[in-house]
């Protein structure tokens, strides 16, 4: 029963092992072939070397059909496939070598006839024998004949390039590539001549210098000849010494000059780099790029007389960015320069090892020594600023800061001008503020609008600052809807006089004295046009985390406490309650936040006392100066004595200078 299966299972695959994947497309192709059909003939042989690709004699039957229809090449080239499939096939080497003959590739004509002459059989060897010594005689006589022309006339570039073809078809590279490269020097230079020279460089060995023809041919204004040259070049970055070759063949190319500087100065090699770009500021004084990299090398290299006058011209050139750079380097000279400069090093050292180990007072007093011995060093200065800030000593830091903001490098007297502006108005003798808060409700359906101007006024060392202050409060509606309206703000201008004390972790007194003006034409009963306003009370206010101004993504959190008494409203005590956790999303000024609110009065006023809680976002209006935040929250609202529960969209913005 076992055999029986087997058998059966032999008959099943055995027709298809043995069936010929390319016998119909064959036989249609002979069958055109033997009807003068030639081009069904060929697409019929396309289609058997698909479905045989491994098999030279459909190959060669196909490149003989190319050739009933005159297509040299592509004969050529199958007569090629099909010896590279079969290298024993000395029919399609000597079919190969003369269609390489009758193309111009005589060189590969020479190659395949050698080969056939060597180990090919007697009858096929003798035809090789004397087809190569017929094409070797033809090229001899060729290259005997230009030699010649190129003796009599040493500057005739059509001879030159004459006899380097006919020394590459016979084989000799080496010598072609040197007739190409006299061909190339002659006057006016061609750039298909650097691609010929890359050839035969190439073929001969010389990888180096076939690279460094491409790489000149690859800055050949004519765009064809240099995508032709960029193909060629090998994908890795080029080496120094195929960049020296190329300057060998053109010593004006600037822009590899400049490139083989960038390369000796990743690999670390200086004085190579200074060595290219004197050449290259030689070259051309007014290369303001390369006269601003020698600058630069120059003062790393502490040569300050051979700097200078680079630098100098640099900085009156027409390019901005390079000019900064250079004006940074002649001021870094200027400080090697400057007495006590090296004196006061080993002490900023000192100042910036242990600043960086949270070392304040170390590093506070090695920076003070170093700016009296240099007290002309703007970065001292600023490390001074920025370390008495942080041990909150601002007077000092501000004094060290304007220095600072004094220097000619920006990387320093940005920072220093920032710190500056942000510390010098509690100095000041008058400081003005102010801020506005408008916002729109759905629940009211109502806009509001909060504000303040502010101008304090500081008494030398007086504990209490006294100031002037004009509030707004109003809204657009004015009263709520329905048989008993109701104020829904004060809607009143506040000027008063007020004192407050510094703020000390978060935490301020205040009080003010005041006169509060109703802007209403009709005003409810009892709202007098002009009514004493007192006003006081506690405020403290906490942030940890990403704030939305500054850069870093990450959680955060922000409370504010307030207790206000106010004497327009039965002389009440309002205390209002507010976290703000959330969320800083990276790479956008945005927080995510949650809102959790709470109010409470002393009276037990109805309207006063409730909770508030939901989600929020925050966002910062993109080109506004001062900041512009925008914030949007979803509350759901609780009273806790008797009213009924509410839901509140609410928009709001915030903007402070």
């Amino acid at each position: 029963m076992k055999q029986t299966l087997l058998l059966a299972l032999a008959c099943l695959v055995l027709p298809a092992q043995t069936q010929d994947p390319a016998a119909d497309p064959l036989e249609k192709a002979y069958r055109s072939l033997s009807q003068k059909k030639y081009l069904e003939a060929i697409e019929a042989f396309h289609l058997a070397v698909k479905a045989a690709p491994d098999r030279a004699s459909i190959r060669k039957d196909l490149g003989y059909a190319y050739l009933k229809v005159g297509e040299t090449e592509s004969a050529r080239e199958l007569f090629e496939q099909a010896l590279a499939l079969d290298s024993g096939d000395q029919q399609a080497a000597l079919e190969a070598a003369f269609l390489s003959h009758e193309t111009g590739r005589e060189a590969r004509a020479l190659e395949l006839l050698e080969k056939v002459k060597r180990f090919g059989d007697p009858q096929a060897g003798k035809t090789a024998e004397e087809a190569w010594a017929r094409i070797d005689g033809e090229l001899r006589r060729a290259i005997e004949r230009w030699t010649e022309a190129v003796a009599q006339d040493p500057s005739k570039r059509a001879a030159r390039l004459e006899l380097a073809r006919n020394l590459e078809k016979h084989r000799q590279p080496a010598r072609a590539a040197e007739q190409y490269l006299a061909a190339w020097r002659l006057p006016p230079r061609r750039d298909e001549t650097l691609l010929e020279l890359a050839r035969a460089r190439h073929d001969a060995g010389d990888a180096e210098g076939a690279v460094g023809a491409w790489l000149v041919a690859s800055r050949s204004p004519d765009t064809r000849m240099a995508e032709r040259a960029r193909a060629r070049l090998p994908s890795r970055h080029p080496y120094s010494s195929e960049f020296r070759r190329a300057l060998e063949l053109d010593p004006n190319q600037t822009g590899l000059r400049r490139d083989l500087v960038f390369l000796w100065l990743v690999l670390g090699d200086e004085d190579e780099a200074v060595r290219q770009l004197e050449i290259l500021v030689g070259q051309d004084p007014n290369d303001m790029l390369a006269a601003a990299q020698l600058g630069l090398l120059y003062v790393g290299r502490h040569q300050p007389a051979r700097a200078r006058p680079l630098l100098e011209k640099v900085a009156k050139g027409p390019d901005p960015e390079l000019a900064r750079r250079a004006r940074q380097a002649l001021q870094t000279l200027e400080t090697r320069l400057r007495p006590g400069h090296r004196e006061a090093m080993p002490h900023k050292r000192l100042g910036e090892k242990s600043l960086a180990l949270s070392y304040l007072r170390d590093a506070l007093r090695e920076f003070r020594i170093a700016h009296e011995i240099d007290p002309h060093d703007p970065e001292t200065a600023l490390q001074l600023g920025i370390i008495n800030n942080i041990l909150r000593d601002d007077r000092e830091a501000v004094r060290y800061f304007a220095l600072a903001s004094r220097s000619p490098d920006e990387t320093i007297a940005a920072p220093a001008r920032r710190g500056y502006r942000n510390l010098a108005p509690q100095f000041e003798r008058f400081q003005t503020r102010m801020w506005s808060m408008p916002l729109y409700s759905t629940r009211f359906h109502d806009a509001f609008l909060y504000g303040q101007l502010k101008t304090e006024i500081r008494l030398g060392d007086f504990p209490l600052r006294p100031y002037l202050s004009l509030r707004l409060v109003g809204d657009w509606r004015r009263s709520s809807p329905g048989p008993s309206p109701q104020l829904l703000s004060e809607s009143s201008l506040i000027g008063a006089l007020g004192l407050r004390t510094p703020t000390w972790a978060g935490l301020t007194l205040w009080a003010e004295a005041g006169e509060a003006a109703s802007y209403l034409r009709r005003r409810p009963p009892g709202v007098p046009r002009l009514a004493p306003d007192y006003r006081g009370g506690i405020s403290w206010a906490g942030f940890r985390g990403a704030s939305l101004g500054g850069e870093a993504a990450g959680l955060f959190a922000e409370a504010n406490v307030d207790a206000v008494y106010l004497s327009r409203f039965r002389h009440n005590v309002l205390a209002y309650w507010q976290v703000r956790p959330g969320i800083r999303l990276p790479r956008a000024r945005v927080q995510l936040l949650w809102n959790a609110h709470a109010t409470f009065d002393r009276r037990r006023e109805d309207w006063a006392n409730f909770v508030e809680y939901g989600p929020g976002i925050r966002f910062r209006v993109p080109g506004v100066s001062p900041p512009l935040d925008l914030t949007v929250s979803a509350l759901r609202g609780l009273y806790l004595l008797g009213r009924p529960p509410y839901y509140d969209l609410r928009i709001g913005f915030w903007y402070a200078r």
